[in-house]
């Protein structure tokens, strides 16, 4: 029996007994060696023979069968996703060393285990248990997919993401026999695709920063077109007059038109720089008193409001300057506008004197709209050096 043994199990040759006892011991042993095939003496040719043939054609099918097997296990065991099967019962009978990994089990301790002791899956987000997808395959009969935001947790209790499916083991006559699970760690993927979400939210608001610069440009251009045109009237209505007053009247006028305001006017500075007086208005829409009075004539002494006119003096234009700093005049003028506008007067590199715009609605909604203003009243002041 010993010889028969060595020679299947190391040789891997096939063994057939020829023996003269028929006892149920001896039978038992030598069926425990695994033989081909067993004859008692005396037995016939053709029996010895057909003998040998079926031992010889079982041997070739177990050995074929044997190397399937390994094919199998050699391939499940090189792929590079974690591969875990189960019997029907959902106990572990195979892992390969990327499950082993992956889940911190030896396949040598994990044979025998239950799915869910091997296979530790939890939410990422409420930590809860997952079903076991292996269990859920052999029971429904289908392939499962592992639930988004998966987590499998190692036996050494570290934690990550992982996704991909389970599927029953079916034999040939369609019984489930087993499940299989094939999945991967999703950790790269988790931040290549957290990254990929970061660049295009970078790109969204660049797109979106662009495009409001795009428009942003697209109103400069169009408030630059109207105020060339604002000044083509300007300077169409100062040709036939050589009054400096009178030019300043023009230009507060149309100023005026164009941005539907309520309130108008200029006022120049003396030689000494003392007072400020208005001599030119325009009364629009003017809703500060039912009948106003005129303003003209109004001096305001500079020494008094320094800080209002030291503004004014860097020649630049002011959207609504803060009231405590206005002249009384002006600031009744604020009483009942919505915004006010005052761009100085200039020649040169001097600033002589400034024109006041209020609205009853926010016409001006930009610096970039003032200064284009406040450069129609200094080329109104070029005029006014022609002319005057």
């Amino acid at each position: 029996m010993a010889a028969s043994e060595y020679i299947y199990f190391q040789l891997n040759l096939p063994v057939v007994y020829l023996t003269a006892h028929a006892d149920e011991q001896t039978l038992q042993r030598a069926t425990e060696t695994s033989p081909f095939g067993y004859l008692v003496k005396p037995f016939q040719e053709a029996e010895l023979h057909s003998t040998i043939k079926i031992a010889l054609r079982r041997h070739q099918l177990e050995t074929a069968l044997k190397d399937a097997q390994q094919w199998y296990a050699t391939t499940l065991i090189s792929i590079g996703d974690a591969t875990i099967a189960t019997d029907v019962d959902g106990f572990v009978a195979f892992m390969n060393p990327t499950a082993e990994i992956l889940t911190g089990w030896e396949q040598e301790q994990a044979l025998g285990e239950f799915a869910t002791r091997v296979l530790d899956l939890v939410h990422e987000e409420t930590g809860e248990a997952i079903e076991n997808p292996l269990l859920s395959a052999i029971c429904r009969g289908d392939t499962v997919m592992l639930p988004e935001r998966s987590l499998l947790r190692a036996r050494d209790g570290t934690q990550r993401p992982v996704g991909d499916s389970a599927a029953p083991i079916r034999n040939r006559d369609g019984e489930i026999i087993g499940g299989i699970m094939v999945f991967q760690d999703m950790s790269d993927r988790r931040r290549n695709e957290a990254f990929l979400q970061r660049q295009n939210q970078i790109l969204e608001r660049s797109q979106d920063r662009l495009t409001l610069q795009l428009r942003e440009r697209n109103d400069q251009l169009a408030q630059a077109i109207g105020s060339t045109q604002l000044w083509q009237r300007v300077l169409e209505r100062s040709r036939s007059s050589s009054d400096c007053t009178q030019i300043l009247q023009l230009t507060v006028e149309e100023l005026g038109r164009t941005l539907e305001a309520s309130y108008g006017w200029a006022a120049l500075h003396d030689a000494s720089y003392t007072t400020s007086t208005i001599v030119c208005e325009y009364g629009g829409n003017w809703a500060i008193r039912s009948t106003p009075p005129s303003a003209i004539g109004t001096r305001i002494q500079l020494g008094d409001f320094s800080r209002f006119y030291f503004h004014l003096f860097q020649r630049e234009s002011w959207l609504d300057p803060a009231p405590d700093l206005l002249p009384p005049i002006y600031r009744d003028f604020l009483q009942l506008a919505a915004q006010m506008l005052i761009c100085p007067i200039q020649d040169g590199h001097r600033v002589i004197g400034e024109v006041g715009i209020l609205t009853q609605n926010p016409a001006i909604n930009s610096k970039f709209q003032a200064d284009l203003i406040a450069q129609i009243v200094s080329q109104a002041t070029i005029a006014l050096k022609q002319e005057c």
